[in-house]
């Protein structure tokens, strides 16, 4: 790292000045910085969207529970008429041959 900063200034470690060498430290410790910011900030927004994925898929398991149990109640619904009209066609019948066979 050192040889890198050293070019980087443009010369051979014995034409560096002292205060070349500090600046260019320096300005390679704020990149650093700025770096390890900007890397904390994306791993807060990848915690952030790991949860915000997480909440909207207990969310649509919610959902899809709550519509699984209305299909189930619909169709126990649709099972009852099924068995109310049955018994009301069977009624008719009945009634028809009580009344036919009385006239």
């Amino acid at each position: 790292a050192l040889q890198q900063l050293i070019s980087r200034l443009g010369g051979s470690p014995e034409e560096v000045k002292p205060s070349q060498m500090e600046s260019g430290l320096t300005a390679l410790r704020e990149q650093r910085f700025q770096a390890d910011k900007q890397l904390r900030h994306l791993q807060l927004d990848v915690r952030f969207r790991e949860s915000a994925l997480s909440q909207l898929c207990c969310a649509n398991h919610d959902q899809l529970r709550q519509l699984q149990e209305l299909q189930a109640q619909m169709q126990r619904g649709q099972r009852r008429l099924v068995d109310q009209l049955e018994r009301i066609q069977h009624r008719e019948i009945d009634l028809g041959r009580d009344f036919g066979g009385m006239m």
